[in-house]
């Protein structure tokens, strides 16, 4: 990220510098480093505590100086409050301060491409069980199947995270490639697979009817859309961003369908029940 920054900074593309910075700190920082922090932070481990605050220290030091030149003021006044200024370590103000650069050290691609299977499979459990209507205080269960070697390594690192941030506790990894029997909600990630158990956790039959609805519903929009795009009249006088748009239209509702079919098939058994839009 800082060298990607620096390049920006180069070329003077100070809004992309403003849209890089914003995502990494409110996206990644905040939204995640934080998050998964807390849990090691508050450790009876002295050692996990001084780690995670020893890396959330260096973090601060880094990225400081990154917004210095967007917000002035803002990271100045950060910046006299880290340990290393205030003891004289560093230079009292960041007009003195060494512009970060890149760490080779620090680059991890595996370390990276495990987080992002933690934060997709996170973030996937946290919209189904809202989805599902599962309440907050309800701890669901979830077995990991592990398409590449290495994806689950974050999520197994990190348990306590995972299950303070997902509501869920993570029971087995599977690396074999066989997936167990039951019903489950799956949540995709980069190298990975999540299976939420939703036996005794959701009440099957209102979300057999939520599914059936949604096909419905979906059904609905795609012949509606279909009718419209093979009239060769409307596609013919139609201005061609009405008929892109209607095609769009097809493909999310074609895209509604197929989920609504696949997540019948883990979560309820068998074959959605429609024909012609209507529930068998």
């Amino acid at each position: 990220m800082s060298q990607e920054v620096a390049g920006l900074y180069d070329r003077y593309e100070f809004d992309d510098v403003a849209r890089v910075l914003y995502r990494f700190v409110w996206n990644e920082l905040c939204d995640w480093y934080l998050e998964v922090a807390k849990t090691p932070l508050y450790s009876e481990d002295e050692d996990e505590r001084l780690q995670v605050s020893g890396n959330l220290l260096a973090l601060l030091e880094h990225v400081i100086p990154l917004l210095h030149p967007l917000m002035p003021f803002i990271s100045e006044e950060l910046y006299g409050f880290l340990p290393a200024v205030a003891s004289g370590w560093r230079p009292s103000s960041l007009f003195g301060a060494r512009y970060p650069k890149l760490e080779t050290v620090w680059s991890d691609p595996e370390a990276e491409a495990s987080m992002d299977a933690f934060m997709a499979v996170v973030g996937g459990l946290r919209s189904t069980r809202e989805e599902l209507g599962v309440a907050r205080d309800v701890v669901g269960s979830v077995q990991l199947v592990e398409l590449r070697s290495g994806a689950a390594s974050a999520i197994l690192g990190l348990k306590g995270a995972f299950r303070q941030l997902s509501g869920c506790e993570l029971t087995d990894v599977i690396t074999d490639g066989k997936l167990p029997a039951g019903r489950f909600a799956t949540i995709e990630g980069p190298g990975i697979k999540a299976l939420m158990a939703l036996d005794g956790l959701v009440d099957v039959e209102r979300e057999r009817v939520r599914l059936v609805n949604k096909a419905q519903k979906a059904e609905g929009e795609v012949a509606k859309a279909r009718a419209k795009l093979d009239n060769q009249g409307f596609v013919a006088k139609a201005p061609e961003a009405v008929v892109a748009e209607e095609r769009g239209r097809l493909f999310a509702a074609e895209s509604v369908l197929a989920e609504a079919r696949l997540q019948y098939r883990e979560r309820i058994g068998g074959e959605l029940p429609l024909v012609e839009g209507k529930q068998k």
